[in-house]
């Protein structure tokens, strides 16, 4: 996962901080004095979470950088501020709106005489921006279309869900400047999480869905602790988790699957992969909890459950998922299912009952499987293009 700082405000990546002076004054002596701005401005993201979060100096800074920096000026005259306040500020700015990924970490803040000055760093010019951001909205116009065809909320987030899913490849190689970008995602279709969280704060700003971005670290399986980012959206009212880049996992056998292990999730469910973050909303609701909302939370696996099961495995392989998810509300179910369907083999004619309901063929008499017993999941991979015949379990 892409390595960000931890803590409720902390600039972004390695970002330089420099306090200084300026010999010239940039403003005549007699121009009128720095106006502060404390309210929250209209342009920009509609959700600034992170901006509700500042002080008063902090906020006419973050207003004034973000009223002018779209011009791309070499400075902007802003309160006077600590080092701390400038980081805070940054922070907040970047972390608000994922539109301004022309900018680089890197800031510099100047005083001349009684005036004091950000200096931008930019990674492109204007011109270069206005071209890659219209790519950007081309693509986001796609997935906000689809979206907007639903009619709840919960179908809108799931549409930004699945399509970046689809969309985007995860990938944190050196080199790649825009992984942690709306660009990175939408149009070079490889992003780090990072990347996978601005896209989707970009995606559901535009769709009118409270949401904002969350820094903290991660565990997965069998690996060590990350740095990692990921979303809080609300949806009627309540807060939820979502992770996006959790829910695209890298396949081994270089394949494609669609998650909702982390769609709409309580913080009891993250703290058990997910630390070191302060998201300052409580998520305690389920009922917009993927597996909840869409009656895949299970408390036995009868033949009714299995059908509500087959006929959700099969949508989601019809579009291009390679294996599906099934998510048991305690360890009792779980472990009961786990038997009816390895020990009894009775994924075999689960398999079958899915492959009648889809056109793209995958074996039905081989199967691998991982369980995961800290969330009663069992996570189904289907061989759809050869592939070995062993079965394998991971606890």
């Amino acid at each position: 996962m892409k390595k960000v700082f931890r803590g409720v405000f902390c600039l972004c990546l390695a970002a330089l901080v420099a306090l200084g002076t300026c010999g010239c004054a940039l403003l005549p002596d007699n121009a009128p004095e720095f106006q502060a701005d404390t309210r929250t401005l209209e342009i920009g993201s509609p959700h600034k979470h992170y901006f509700e979060l500042l002080n008063d100096t902090e906020k006419a800074a973050y207003n004034a950088v973000l009223s002018a920096v779209t011009d791309f000026p070499q400075s902007i005259e802003v309160p006077k501020m600590t080092q701390e306040e400038l980081s805070r500020m940054y922070s907040a700015l970047l972390y608000d709106n994922p539109t301004l990924f022309f900018l680089n970490n890197g800031t510099t803040m100047r005083q001349s005489k009684k005036r004091t000055y950000f200096y931008p760093s930019y990674r492109m010019n204007a011109e270069d921006y206005a071209a890659v951001f219209r790519r950007c909205t081309e693509v986001a116009e796609g997935i906000v279309a689809k979206a907007n065809a639903q009619s709840t909320a919960f179908e809108r987030e799931r549409v930004v869900h699945d399509s970046l899913i689809a969309l985007c490849g995860y990938s944190d190689i050196e080199g790649n400047n825009f992984k942690n970008t709306i660009y990175g995602a939408l149009v070079g279709e490889n992003a780090a999480c990072e990347g996978y969280a601005k896209t989707a704060k970009y995606l559901l700003d535009l769709l009118g869905i409270p949401c904002f971005v969350v820094h903290g670290s991660s565990t997965p399986p069998g690996s060590r602790t990350q740095s990692h980012m990921w979303n809080v959206v609300q949806l009627d009212g309540e807060w939820y988790h979502l992770d996006l880049t959790w829910d695209d996992p890298v396949m081994e056998n270089g394949g494609s699957m669609i998650r909702y292990t982390y769609f709409n999730v309580t913080d009891a469910q993250i703290k058990k992969t997910h630390a070191d973050f302060d998201a300052l909303v409580e998520c305690t609701a389920t009922a917009d909890n993927f597996f909840v909302h869409e009656k895949l939370l299970f408390k036995s696996f009868g033949d009714a459950e299995k059908k509500r099961a087959a006929t959700y495995a099969s949508r989601i392989i019809s579009d291009g998922s390679d294996g599906f998810e099934l998510q048991f509300a305690d360890a009792e179910s779980y472990k009961s299912a786990q038997q009816k369907l390895f020990e009894q083999e009775e994924i075999y004619a689960l398999l079958k009952q899915i492959a009648k309901k889809t056109s793209r063929e995958f074996a039905t008499d081989r199967v691998s499987y991982y369980n995961t017993d800290a969330d009663n999941r069992i996570e189904i991979i289907l061989e759809v293009q050869g592939g070995d015949d062993d079965e394998h379990t991971e606890n």
